[in-house]
């Protein structure tokens, strides 16, 4: 009996005030969305008294993250100006917490900045290890120094700088690189050349350079 005059109220107060419906945040069902600035989205409600929508643009999260949600996906929308048929229009509060979306964007005017007080930073498959900034290019330019032809003669010297490089072209690994650095120095420091002795010192701040290189763990491999 009690349902039935709930019911019978709400139906009641709806068709003097339709706009009521508006004021609720509502499961819509994505059926398509389209790439760009802004991503748009074309989805259907999951209750059938709220209207399908179309166009409506996904708006940046705080941190200026924007995703592409995937058809099928279910996200919240709600309506701005509710009570105004002529302004009103929805929006989306937020995507399905349940499935990834196809794709996703983190940008900014000026600058991005990740982890950069984290102990670890994580991401997912890449298709080769990452390194970059000063430590990195420090460690590179001092490979280049060191094997140059000119300062660079000793036959086991240049397999160990070889096998140093291979090493390096493999970060995450930047250990191994920095190990297989110290002893290419060490290798070319027996060598009484002072052409020699001068590729050690710049394999020696390679390998130095090499140790600070800051990593990224790589989830899964390539």
């Amino acid at each position: 009996m009690a349902d039935r005059l709930r019911t019978a109220v709400e139906s009641l107060v709806l068709s003097v005030l339709p706009e009521l419906r508006y004021l609720g945040v509502w499961d819509y069902t994505v059926v398509s969305a389209t790439a760009g600035s802004p991503v748009t989205i074309e989805a259907t409600s999951n209750d059938p008294a709220m209207p399908p929508i179309s166009g409506v643009p996904l708006r940046p999260g705080p941190d200026g993250g924007t995703a592409v949600p995937l058809p099928g996906a279910v996200v919240a929308v709600a309506f701005a100006n509710p009570f105004n048929a002529r302004t009103r229009r929805p929006y989306v509060v937020s995507l399905d917490p349940s499935a990834l979306p196809a794709s996703a964007t983190i940008d900014a005017t000026l600058q991005v900045n990740i982890g950069p007080t984290a102990a670890v930073t994580e991401i997912g498959k890449v298709p080769l290890p990452l390194a970059s900034g000063p430590a990195t290019v420090a460690a590179v330019s001092g490979l280049g120094a060191a094997t140059s032809p000119s300062s660079l003669s000793d036959a086991t010297a240049w397999t160990l700088v070889g096998a140093a490089c291979t090493a390096l072209a493999a970060i995450p690994a930047v250990s191994a690189a920095a190990a297989a650095l110290g002893a290419a120095a060490a290798a070319c420091g027996n060598s009484s050349s002072a052409a020699t002795a001068s590729s050690a010192a710049a394999l020696a701040a390679g390998a130095a350079a090499a140790t600070a290189i800051p990593t990224v763990t790589v989830l899964g491999g390539p």
